[in-house]
């Protein structure tokens, strides 16, 4: 592997000292400007070094500008170095306009940096020049993380070959099993036999009874063969069982080890909000201190990457809409400095990320006020308007800043959590403030999923969100409208639903009388009802990415391979309740059979990517066609000869046979030459298009522009 360039390599390391001593010097300022005495000198001491060092640091690497900066902030911290006198706040703000330098020429100069594929970039000295390191440079390795990422992923596949050795060694005992039970068979039938013959010597023998006798003497040694042949299996059982679970072990410990790699604490999601509250506060005339809580909880790096944005969203929306002023504050009985806490807390696998604020907090009959004003139908309960916070654009603020009033606020918040497999909901009250909650995985590559089937599919659903498992009597059903009800606890009540109407699948008929399996689940708040076919089982799985393709489906958290080989497609809880309640007008559980006379269409999927299979077999069964599928196009062809398709969707590069020689044999069989075939496929110039058209196909769909609204069209348009 082509390894970095040394400045490249120098840069990258700077780059993350630069970051640390930009954390320190706002972290010491805010400190200095809280005023405590006694720390004075340690603090500007501390600042002063911090300065003096990625001076330094900066002239390693030629980068002048963030050389210039540092040298004006050490010049000014090393006046103040000199003297005990107070300082004066605007010598303090001056110093945080003087660490905004660093950092904006730092901005300018520092992402150029391009991050080559290296290996890992390792702290170590020089062979010529041996030096002592520090307790702390000899226990830290630099690693780039594309690298942890690809670790990452090599520990998915052990945990997924494991699930699949479990399989195959639950096989070896049922052939063990099935080996036991043929010995006792065959010893049976021998000892009849034996008795036939017996009593056949006594007795006048017939030609076909004496064939009996004359049998092979290869045949009585069978059953020691069989014994012998049992013996050996249960042997060869046992050891891969022990295999197998030393297996398990080291790969459970390995799964655990690369996990927590990816984690890393809360505080880093929280990096610069004490500096951001403290400006904003100033902005606004404001006093305001903010708490950090939970900064030591784990969660995974790309998760934590992701929370900064929506917790600077919650913070100003505090400062701006939340908090008052200090006058209106002590007008009210409050304290005039106004309080923001962050703080994380570890449930499990989950984690509760919580921004509250002090402040007014939020009156529906602003929100009902700001509704009208946009020309929209206003809901009369509380918790509906309240809701509208969560629209995208909406906005209370009647004038616009640079702080708020572009209606970007919850809305984002609320989908991250979503983009984060998570929920978002949020508290308030009139005059005590604002609490807003998400509830995020620990980790976005291993999910613990309740798996249910709907129809003939699996499905996978966060057991984090699932909160109760209940049969439903068919009297227990009440009727709203066009909605079906089931009674929680007291009397509130749950929409139910039927999880194949929800994702648009045919549901079998069912017979009168018979109970509903239920799960609830709830997201964001909203608790909803779906009437599943089975619940599998319940397990700890890795989570697979759909790919760009794919990944853009509404509704769809990603993937996962249980140990059958099977995929089941991960639903949003979500998005399952929006197209629910969305869906209110047709029956959500109802009793009618699907029609028996119109013959449905069949389609043949030919893919050797089992997630592409998979998906496209979801699609087209969700319309309403009869699927069967292949993994490459010599198995597709083998499948048209002894089954009855109407059409083929085919993937253009597979092994043994390719989309185009598959049309082509297609188009060269008298039987199978007007089926019509649609290939879609990665190859998007002109010249494939038309090799793809010229053997005979009807459609050509290019995955990167694939929409199963195209495809689906397509498919009706050529049935």
């Amino acid at each position: 592997m082509r390894r970095a360039d040394p400045t490249q390599q120098l840069l990258l390391v700077f780059a993350e000292e630069l970051d640390e001593h930009l954390r320190a010097l706002n972290r010491d300022l805010l400190l200095l400007e809280q005023g405590v005495e006694e720390d004075r000198a340690a603090l500007v001491h501390s600042l002063f070094r911090s300065a003096h060092t990625l001076k330094g640091a900066a002239r390693a690497v030629s980068l002048l500008e963030i050389e210039r900066a540092c040298h004006v902030l050490e010049e000014h911290l090393g006046v103040l170095r000199a003297t005990t006198r107070p300082l004066e706040p605007a010598e303090v703000q001056r110093l945080f306009d003087m660490v905004d330098v660093v950092g904006r020429a730092s901005k300018k100069q520092v992402p150029s940096v391009q991050v080559p594929a290296v290996e890992p970039v390792r702290e170590s000295a020089a062979p010529e020049e041996p030096h002592r390191r520090s307790p702390r440079e000899a226990e830290f390795t630099r690693i780039p993380s594309i690298k942890l990422d690809e670790v990452f992923l090599r520990g998915d596949e052990v945990s997924v070959a494991r699930h699949r050795l479990a399989v195959h060694a639950q096989a070896m005992d049922a052939l063990r099993d099935d080996l036991v039970g043929l010995r006792q068979e065959w010893e049976k039938a021998e000892r009849w036999v034996n008795a036939a013959s017996a009593q056949l010597q006594s007795t006048n023998e017939s030609p076909s009874t004496a064939l009996i006798r004359k049998r092979p003497r290869s045949i009585d040694g069978l059953a020691e063969r069989l014994l012998r042949l049992e013996g050996e299996s249960g042997q060869l059982s046992r050891s891969f069982s022990a295999d197998l679970r030393a297996f398990s072990q080291a790969a459970s410990s390995l799964e655990d080890e690369i996990r927590d790699l990816r984690l890393i604490p809360f505080s880093e999601a929280c990096q610069g909000i004490e500096r951001a509250v403290r400006d904003l506060a100033a902005t606004f005339g404001k006093e305001i201190e903010v708490s950090l809580e939970g900064q030591n909880v784990s969660l995974d790096r790309n998760i934590v990457n992701a929370l900064r944005d929506p917790i600077l969203h919650l913070v100003r929306n505090a400062i701006d809409h939340g908090i008052e002023l200090p006058k209106d504050r002590i007008a009210s009985g409050k304290p005039g400095r106004g309080k923001i806490s962050i703080g994380a807390v570890a449930r499990g696998t989950q984690v509760d990320v919580t921004v509250r604020d002090d402040g007014r907090g939020v009156d529906p009959e602003d929100i009902r006020a700001a509704l009208r004003r946009a020309g929209t139908l206003v809901p009369t309960d509380d918790r509906e308007v309240l809701r509208a916070l969560l629209q995208p654009g909406f906005s209370t603020a009647t004038e616009v800043s640079e702080v708020s009033g572009r209606g970007v606020g919850l809305d984002v918040v609320a989908m991250t959590s979503l983009t984060l497999k998570g929920g978002f909901d949020f508290h308030t009250e009139k005059g005590k403030g604002l609490t807003a909650t998400l509830t995020l995985p620990v980790t976005l590559s291993r999910s613990r999923l309740l798996l249910v089937r709907a129809e003939d599919d699996v499905f996978g659903i966060p057991s984090s969100q699932v909160v109760h498992l209940r049969r439903v009597k068919a009297e227990e059903i009440l009727r709203d409208g066009e909605r079906d009800l089931i009674r929680a606890e007291g009397t509130r009540t749950i929409q139910l639903s039927s999880l194949s109407r929800v994702l648009d699948l045919t549901p079998s008929p069912r017979a009168n009388g018979t109970a509903l399996l239920v799960v609830i689940v709830t997201n964001s708040g909203r608790e909803h009802a779906f009437a599943v076919d089975d619940v599998i089982e319940e397990r700890d799985v890795v989570l697979k990415g759909l790919g760009a393709r794919l990944g853009a489906m509404k509704g769809l958290l990603g993937c996962t391979i249980l140990p059958s080989g099977r995929a089941a497609l991960v639903l949003s809880t979500a998005e399952l309740i929006r197209r629910a309640e969305e869906n209110r007008g047709r029956p959500s559980v109802g009793q009618e059979p699907r029609a028996s006379a119109v013959k449905r269409k069949c389609i043949l999927v030919a893919d050797d990517s089992l997630t592409t299979r998979s998906l496209e077999k979801a699609i087209l069964e969700g319309a309403g066609y009869d699927v069967i599928t292949a993994s490459d196009g010599a198995e597709a062809f083998r499948l048209l000869q002894t089954n009855e398709v109407d059409l083929l969707v085919s993937d253009v590069e597979m092994p043994r046979m390719t989309g185009l020689a598959l049309t082509e044999q297609i188009r060269n069989s008298q039987r199978l030459r007007t089926l019509p075939v649609v290939l879609v496929t990665g190859l998007a110039n002109d010249v494939d298009k038309a090799r793809g058209l010229e053997v005979g196909a009807n459609a050509y769909i290019v995955k990167s522009a694939f929409d199963q609204v195209d495809l689906l069209a397509t498919i009706a348009r050529l049935l």
